[in-house]
């Protein structure tokens, strides 16, 4: 599956050549983009929490983004995105970091990338915070998945606007905010999906390759070493009139796992979410519910973490709006946990 070594100094040339031929167009007048949003919220957390999650009270600066595009010509540009998250899950404090820069090639339908970019997986993990009907991305793909959103590898995108669509890359398998190593064998990741011209889409993505952060804990309190991560996912949306349904599902295998040096039974993750949203045309509320599960693995039943999400979105803009939200929690690893409010507000240019 992965190219050895030799068999890369074809790909790397053809890299030279592509950025070669693409030196006449540098002297064309540059056309910049710049836009992003910032999120703050209030949050009220219900019960007892032991794993700094959550904040028991507080009001927070929760995202901050800057996305600047800057435009050679009509086929050759560059993405830089600068963020700012604060008490992410596992998070204890702000970071700001570089989650976006690459060099960019676009021909009508085609794309390609080479730098950091945010992966190609799934439905959730490519769509801007911002853009999310929810404050937050269900709890599988936050766990599975969007540690590594960010990669630093090259990508391939045939994005019409209906019908077959085809999105892949092969990356390091280093996150954003992971000092940059790269391994020897690549990931490969990427989202085969379909359109319909009346607006449904439906897709399946797969990630394939090393874990960007193998040291965890697992439900007993021994530390693995989890180098490898396999991961498959379905994932659809469906308007229905005033009605959206989203809806995703995610498996795999968290392989090689070393306890004192010995190899372990591989973990099978798996979690998904069905969110249901309501919005009229030209209202500015939009009311909806989600339900997401998550199982770190599915041969321990007994822990899992469940959550009924009820809110309600007021638009001041169309990317502007205010969130009144409730969680209700039921993580079988904090039992005195029971839920969650949030009131957010968000703000973009």
């Amino acid at each position: 599956m992965f190219a050895p070594p030799t068999s890369r100094w074809p790909l790397l040339l053809a890299f030279v050549v592509v950025l070669l031929s693409a030196l006449p167009a540098m002297s064309a007048p540059t056309v910049f983009l710049i836009n992003g949003y910032i999120q703050g919220r209030y949050t009220q957390t219900v019960g007892e929490e032991s794993t700094n999650l959550f904040t028991t009270e507080n009001f927070d600066a929760k995202r901050s983004y800057v996305w600047i595009h800057a435009g050679v010509d009509q086929h050759i540009g560059a993405v830089l995105m600068v963020g700012g998250t604060v008490t992410q899950p596992g998070m204890t404090k702000s970071d700001v970091e570089v989650q976006e820069a690459y060099a960019e090639y676009v021909n009508k339908a085609y794309q390609g990338r080479l730098g950091l970019s945010r992966i190609p997986f799934g439905y959730e993990v490519p769509l801007s915070s911002a853009k999310l009907i929810t404050t937050e991305r269900s709890w599988a793909l936050t766990k599975l998945v969007y540690p590594q959103a960010f990669e630093r590898g090259a990508y391939g995108y045939y994005l019409p606007k209906t019908g077959l669509n085809v999105s892949l890359g092969v990356t390091n398998g280093e996150a954003a905010n992971v000092t940059f190593n790269p391994t020897t064998h690549k990931n490969a990741l990427g989202r085969v999906g379909y359109t319909l011209a009346s607006g449904q889409q439906f897709g399946v993505s797969f990630y394939t390759g090393h874990n960007p952060y193998p040291v965890v804990t697992d439900a007993t309190g021994k530390t693995l070493n989890i180098e490898k991560l396999n991961l498959i996912a379905l994932d659809a949306e469906v308007p229905v009139g005033p009605f959206t349904i989203i809806s995703e599902y995610v498996q795999g295998t968290q392989g090689e796992a070393k306890i004192a040096g010995n190899v372990v039974d591989n973990a099978k993750p798996r979690g998904g979410y069905l969110t249901l949203a309501y919005q009229k045309d030209k209202s500015p509320y939009q009311p909806y519910a989600r339900y997401d599960f998550f199982q770190p693995d599915k041969n321990i039943e007994a822990i899992d973490v469940q959550r009924a999400t009820a809110g309600i979105n007021y638009l001041l803009t169309p990317g502007s709006k205010v969130t009144l939200e409730y969680e209700l929690i039921r993580d079988d690893q904090q039992p005195n946990l029971d839920g969650r409010g949030t009131v957010q507000y968000q703000v973009a240019f």
